[in-house]
């Protein structure tokens, strides 16, 4: 099977941009491409469907011919899974160790979504729908667990926007009002949703926003100098990074606090530096990439998870 996957990947890599053109013409002329099933069959095989997965994978076969294994893939013999919901963070929280797998007896299952924004996710129903179409085909148990991982692009780029060339918010304290009124009533709502599609009990978790990077961030002027920097950059950051790290705590402690607040996965403190920004030592300045690290945030989440389910 894993042969199979390498194949697949390879193949998938070769035809990269025909494909990426393909998609754009297939959009422009307003039809969608269904790609669910290739979804389905990387979420169940290596546990998730973020390509940085199938790198791994890659790398790891090439250097270990005739495994039989996958890096971070599910567990065998485990049936109870716990799904990450989210952009590119998701992938990495949603790894599996083999010391968590057989401490808790469940297998971490990442859903990766694109690099979407959480008031996205929030206010746009094509993303979570395009969830529930994935649950419907990969949840066997009769309790739903989500994690939802969204948030440190917003931080990274959408408040500076909001703030800057919105004219809806006075300040970030109404604009963080609004983040979190909408999470809440989207998480309502989901939950909603699913319960009435699965007829069991769902839990739908937030993990805390991952801190935000040291970078110092662009000061764009006006939407033509924003729009370049988009546009040139794989991971565009705006603003001073101490106004980001500010946004990112006094959002995370209002979610924290909000009517959510038993939904709500801290990290470790050791994740942030002393300035408030990500930890360097556990990160690749973006997303925390140490397994230790990760590691332990899986067993915090999980005794958290504990406290609220029967898992």
């Amino acid at each position: 099977m894993l042969k199979i996957i390498i194949i697949i990947y390879k193949i998938q890599k070769k035809l990269e941009k025909p494909i990426y053109l393909l998609e754009k013409l297939l959009i422009y002329l307003g039809i969608k491409l269904n790609i669910t099933f290739y979804d389905i069959f990387l979420i169940n095989h290596l546990g998730s469907n973020h390509s940085k997965r199938l790198h791994l994978l890659s790398e790891f076969y090439n250097k270990n011919k005739g495994s039989k294994t996958a890096p971070y893939a599910p567990q065998q013999n485990i049936y109870k899974n716990i799904f990450i919901v989210g952009d590119s963070h998701a992938e990495y929280h949603g790894r599996n160790f083999e010391r968590i797998n057989k401490k808790f007896q469940v297998n971490f299952k990442s859903i990766w979504t694109g690099p979407n924004l959480l008031i996205d996710f929030c206010n746009n129903k094509f993303v979570s729908n395009s969830v529930i179409k994935k649950l419907k085909r990969l949840n066997a148990n009769k309790e739903l667990n989500l994690i939802l991982c969204y948030g440190e692009i917003d931080l990274r780029i959408a408040f500076y926007r909001l703030l800057n060339f919105n004219k809806k918010f006075n300040n970030e304290n109404d604009l963080i009002e609004f983040y979190v009124k909408n999470l809440v009533n989207k998480i309502s709502d989901f939950k909603k949703e699913l319960n009435l599609l699965f007829n069991f009990k769902v839990n739908i978790f937030f993990k805390e926003i991952t801190p935000p990077t040291n970078i110092n961030g662009e000061l764009p002027n006006n939407l033509e100098e924003l729009k370049k920097i988009m546009k040139n950059n794989e991971f565009p950051t705006l603003g001073d990074k101490f106004d980001r790290a500010n946004w990112s705590k006094k959002l995370n402690f209002a979610i924290k606090n909000s009517s959510i607040k038993k939904s709500f996965l801290s990290i470790p403190t050791s994740g942030y530096n002393s300035d408030g920004m990500i930890n360097k030592e556990y990160s690749d300045n973006h997303h925390f990439t140490d397994d230790r690290f990760l590691e332990l945030c899986q067993e915090s989440f999980l005794n958290e998870i504990n406290n609220v389910t029967s898992l």
